[in-house]
């Protein structure tokens, strides 16, 4: 008997501990489409850290979002954030488009890792990009090196018995995914851009054809081997069949938020776009601003060159739902348009002018010297006096400095005495900032809900797809302070309750093998 309680003892204590080590999951919230109208596509970038990346969020972000007009997705690994990815990171998300996680270190999620280190790569990620406050909703898959890789630490598992025990652990950090899960929310694939032209479209138009919607995705122009012109097509396609009216490029925020049915509310976050002001010529940036979206943008204060009439802005902005360019309208005092061609008659109030001095050779009698001569003095068309043709030194007017041209003598100080006048130069250019002084009007702002811009920057691990692909292998080293933490975050009361509960059980089982030893005692 004494050897049973034993031995009901030590499994008691042991269940109670691996109780403890192991993280709790949740529950996925169950999730349905609404019917689509059309079909729905998501333009994707996987990033990491290196210079070939940093460039990659500039030019994609140009291409795809300032010329063809569609929001950009975003996913990186978090485990190395630089300020300047996070800065244009918020870039991307301050034009609409979406950040998402992609793992903490960048390590193929699969059996090879405890449960554990799974919900720290799932929760560090989404923990440190809150912390460079952006708003992150979803998460894409880590591929590895695919599900064919022969090192096991870098094949991905895309097997439903894994989805199934990972949608657990990933539903208690994001609201959606793509092959971390089984539900609808937490299982879509990918496209990568690699697949070829007629394999793109063919998505694409299945997409159309079923009134579904596809993700497709890029590491850059240059680490998948692919080219702008290639891009290009695979854009002019979905823009060909966006104003046909087929289909919509959106994030899987905007998919998640307005096209499925979730059986409680949710909470996404705020969109935001970037409104741009430009002068008369369309060319002159006035300023910028970052609005939330359904909200109102602020103008900026400006100033308008005499004889001229500030008539507005070209488009409203007071409730702002995308991307916007907002041009100036003008006219002169004879009710004549200030045309694209004409000079900019707006600036920005208080704002510092940078101008480029166009110096003109001025000749002089010399003033306050006994020796009569001409100087000479170099004057801007702006009005400006300087002493050399470098424009080097600012002077008052054409009597405060002396510059040698006939070999005269000046009184450079007034004060009685000649001094040796300084050689002239010839010719150049020079740039000089100066506060805007000219009589102006100041333009009232026309908006009626201003907006205050968020201010606010990732991985240097290599990125990696759902497609296999030999030169996309992440690194599997990781930081030595990157270490899980134990204690699993939320879940911690629940553990130290199932501690005690273990405690319980050890002292119950103490206390009958005293009773037993006890009564054993006294029958003999």
């Amino acid at each position: 008997m004494k050897r049973l309680l034993t031995l009901a003892l030590a499994c008691a204590l042991m269940l109670s501990c691996v109780a403890v080590a192991t993280p709790t999951a949740a529950e996925t919230v169950p999730m349905t489409w609404k019917t689509f109208d059309k079909a729905y596509v998501v333009f994707e970038i996987d990033v990491s850290d290196n210079a070939t990346d940093l460039a990659t969020i500039d030019q994609f972000l140009e291409i795809v979002t300032e010329e063809y007009g569609f929001p950009l997705c975003l996913s990186t690994t978090t485990n190395s954030m630089s300020a300047a990815k996070v800065e244009k990171m918020h870039n991307v998300e301050n034009h609409g488009g979406e950040i998402t996680s992609h793992t903490h270190s960048g390590k193929a999620l699969n059996t090879t890792m405890t449960w554990e280190q799974i919900e720290y790569e799932y929760k560090h990620s989404l923990e440190v990009l809150q912390s460079f406050e952006f708003n992150v909703n979803g998460i894409i898959l880590m591929g590895g090196g695919g599900s064919t890789q022969k090192d096991p630490n870098k094949r991905e598992d895309t097997s439903v018995e894994f989805r199934t025990e990972s949608e657990k652990y990933v539903s208690k950090y994001y609201k959606y995914s793509d092959l971390y899960g089984v539900s609808t929310q937490y299982y879509n694939p990918r496209y990568q851009l690699t697949i070829g032209g007629a394999s793109i479209k063919d998505k694409i138009n299945d997409a159309i054809a079923n009134k579904s919607w596809v993700s497709l995705f890029t590491h850059g122009l240059k680490d998948d081997g692919i080219t702008e012109n290639y891009l290009r097509f695979i854009l002019d396609y979905l823009k060909e069949q966006e104003d046909a009216g087929k289909l919509e490029v959106v994030t899987y925020k905007y998919l998640y938020e307005n096209l499925a049915n979730w059986s409680k509310p949710m909470d996404f976050g705020d969109t935001k776009y970037t409104v741009d002001f430009y002068s008369t010529d369309k060319k002159t940036l006035l300023g910028s601003q970052v609005v939330v979206a359904g909200k109102a943008a602020t103008a900026p204060e400006l100033t308008v060159a005499n004889g001229v009439k500030f008539n507005g802005w070209n488009t409203s902005f007071n409730k702002v739902n995308d991307n916007l360019k907002v041009y100036a309208e003008c006219s002169y005092a004879d009710g004549t348009k200030v045309s694209e061609t004409d000079a900019s008659p707006l600036k920005v109030k208080g704002a510092e002018e940078e101008h480029t001095h166009k110096l003109t050779l001025v000749k002089a009698k010399a003033a306050a010297c006994n020796k009569d001569g001409n100087q000479k003095y170099y004057k801007c068309s702006c009005g400006k006096l300087f002493s050399d043709a470098k424009g080097n030194n600012e002077i008052a007017d054409k009597n405060s400095v002396i510059i040698k041209a006939t070999g005269a003598h000046v009184d450079a100080n007034k004060d009685g005495k000649c001094d040796d006048c300084k050689t002239a130069l010839d010719g150049g250019t020079t740039t000089s900032t100066k506060p805007i002084d000219s009589p102006v009007t100041s333009v009232p702002d026309t908006s009626d809900e201003p907006d205050t811009p968020d201010e606010p920057t990732v991985s240097d691990e290599p990125d990696a797809s759902d497609e296999p692909d030999a030169s996309d292998e992440p690194d599997a080293s990781a930081p030595a302070t990157d270490e899980p933490n134990k204690d699993g975050g939320d879940t911690s009361l629940l553990y130290i309750l199932i501690g005690v509960g273990g405690a319980v059980i050890l002292a119950a089982a103490v206390v009958a093998i005293i009773l037993i030893k006890k009564k054993k005692d006294v029958v003999e």
